[in-house]
């Protein structure tokens, strides 16, 4: 039977063996680390971030844009009209998303007129395809997630980019629509439709969105 000071022996020459241990392993990484030098480290993980993007960005395309438009309501579009400032402040940075800045407010806008009823002209899948786009844009865990520095917003700028291409001539029609109204002025606060400002379309309310609408008007 071992006496207590024998174990205590032992016990050292185990501890000893492990920092020794250790020490080698230790050794034989910082040997292998110096011959990568930080140049080539940088090079790689900008390879593998590259590669990465690369292959989020292929997923936006149309079907991607049309499946997000499908699964929109009411509600995403009344989260998008309250959460207007925070998704306009993506747009007012520098940046992907900067350069598509008065397209942002745009489409912005065009939520809120349509939500309030002053611009009844707008199709469902249209304001659909906006609303998402622009959720898209708030959400900041989505393909790319936004906090990765200088990558963040670039899926957000495709997915709005091609939103604009899809329904580039109902934009063209409300644009043509603003250009039309009566000055700010003439308008209530807040952008607030004036009593004698006409509402834009017919009145069955096509800005009413549902989750199965899966056509565009």
């Amino acid at each position: 039977m071992s006496t207590p000071s024998g174990m205590r022996d032992r016990i050292k020459k185990l501890m000893r063996r492990g920092r020794e241990r250790l020490s080698s392993k230790a050794a034989a990484v910082r040997d292998r680390a110096s011959g990568v030098s930080p140049s080539d480290v940088r090079n790689r993980l900008e390879s593998m971030d590259a590669d990465a993007v690369r292959e989020k960005l292929e997923q936006i395309d149309p079907a991607f844009l049309s499946r997000g438009a499908d699964e929109i309501t009411d509600a995403d579009a009344d989260r998008v009209a309250r959460s207007a400032d925070e998704i306009a402040s993506s747009f007012d940075r520098s940046g992907a998303l900067g350069r598509l800045l008065d397209d942002g407010h745009l489409l912005l806008q065009m939520v809120k007129d349509a939500r309030s009823g002053r611009y009844r002209s707008l199709p469902r899948w249209t304001l659909s395809a906006v609303v998402f786009s622009l959720l898209y844009v708030l959400n900041p865990m989505d393909l790319i997630p936004d906090v990765i520095p200088g990558v963040g917003a670039i899926d957000d700028a495709a997915v709005v980019s091609l939103c604009l291409l899809l329904i580039e001539q109902d934009l063209l029609a409300y644009r043509s629509w603003r250009q039309a109204l009566p000055s700010v002025r003439d308008t209530g606060r807040n952008g607030e439709r004036s009593p004698d400002e006409p509402r834009h379309g017919d009145a069955d309310g096509d800005a009413q969105l549902t989750r199965s609408s899966s056509s565009r008007q």
